[in-house]
């Protein structure tokens, strides 16, 4: 195993960890509920998200126009 690629996967998955926790409460973020770690692994339990409302919104409109298309963009925008 490449020990540089490890310990960068494991110090990315750490900050994805803490900016989950920061973003916690908001509408429009994923509910991080648990983490569990051990010496290799890192086991992230988060909501169950059923939906799919922006990919749904992107994948039926086959053109976007300025006005429409600015819902998706304000929907992620919102949330960051």
């Amino acid at each position: 195993m490449n020990l540089k690629f490890f310990f960068q996967t494991r110090v990315f998955l750490h900050n994805l960890i803490e900016l989950l926790c920061l973003c916690q409460g908001h509408a429009n973020i994923v509910r991080l509920h648990e983490v569990y770690t051990d010496e290799l692994h890192t086991y992230i339990i988060m909501e169950l998200l059923t939906g799919g409302e922006l990919f749904y919104c992107i994948r039926t409109q086959t053109t976007q126009v300025e006005a429409g298309g600015s819902d998706p963009v304000g929907w992620v925008s919102n949330s960051v």
